[in-house]
């Protein structure tokens, strides 16, 4: 077993993961020149035609602040979802690179300290048939439910979905076992576009969901504002109470909601 190091994906300098550019909660402030700093938003001042001062006034200070604060979650939600589509793309280049290499199991500390664990040791046939006499027939199922957690244990299953399917894919089925004689990889590029393709597919729909749920909160955020200022509109007596005065847009704007993104940089 040996180090790994597995290819950088296609246009991996322009990642979120590798520049850091995202949002972070609580953090609204960003620099326009650093990297995603254009596309935060910003609150609106109100419109000239609101006097300063007056109940409309600040009646659309305090709207524009929840949209503004819906905007940011927004923004927060379509970088989570890119950082994770990110995330995935790497796990299976890490992956392809562990089957070329004809390795199982990552190089790492707990690859290493599961094989040293005592109990993941391979008990020989000798001792396995001693207990098996001292244990009058009945050591033999504990060994056998005890060699098969233990083949359990060792075995690293990968699970994805595809066409809503849950396939089961051994890494140690894929590339064979390395210790063993003549074992050889069975890894090919089909295999990895498979892969690709079943993360494509699984963050497109995540991400057809969370624009169709983008649209519902600002429908309903849009709503709750204009029966606001309806109702601040009657109760300053600016239009007749038993009439539904026509509100503007431009006095209570709707959170735009941005449907074209990519999960992943060209």
């Amino acid at each position: 077993m040996f180090p790994v190091h597995p290819k950088a994906p296609q246009g991996f300098k322009e990642y979120l993961l590798n520049k850091g550019s995202y949002l972070l909660e609580g953090k609204v402030c960003v620099s326009e020149s650093g990297g995603n700093g254009r596309n935060v938003p910003v609150m609106t001042p109100p419109p000239a035609v609101l006097k300063p001062g007056t109940g409309l006034y600040n009646l659309h200070i305090e709207q524009e602040k929840a949209r503004h604060k819906l905007r940011l979650r927004h923004l927060i939600e379509r970088e989570k979802l890119q950082l994770s589509t990110e995330q995935e793309v790497l796990r299976v280049h890490g992956r392809a690179a562990l089957a070329v290499a004809n390795q199982s199991l990552p190089f790492s500390v707990c690859t290493i300290l599961k094989d040293e664990e005592i109990y993941n040791t391979i008990e020989s046939e000798t001792d396995a048939n001693s207990n098996d006499a001292i244990g009058n027939g009945n050591g033999s199922n504990l060994g056998g439910a005890s060699s098969a957690s233990r083949n359990e244990y060792q075995r690293t299953t990968y699970t994805s979905s595809s066409n809503n399917a849950n396939t089961a894919t051994d890494l140690v089925a894929l590339t064979g076992n390395p210790g063993g004689p003549g074992a050889r990889s069975r890894y090919n590029g089909r295999l990895f576009i498979s892969w690709m393709q079943d993360i494509v597919d699984k963050w497109e729909k995540i991400k057809v969901d969370t624009i169709a749920r983008h649209k519902r909160e600002s429908e309903s955020l849009h709503a709750i504002q204009k029966l606001e200022w309806e109702w601040k509109m009657k109760e300053l007596g600016v239009c007749d109470v038993k009439c539904s005065p026509h509100i503007d847009d431009v006095l209570v704007p709707s959170v735009q909601v941005i449907e074209d993104f990519d999960l992943l940089p060209a």
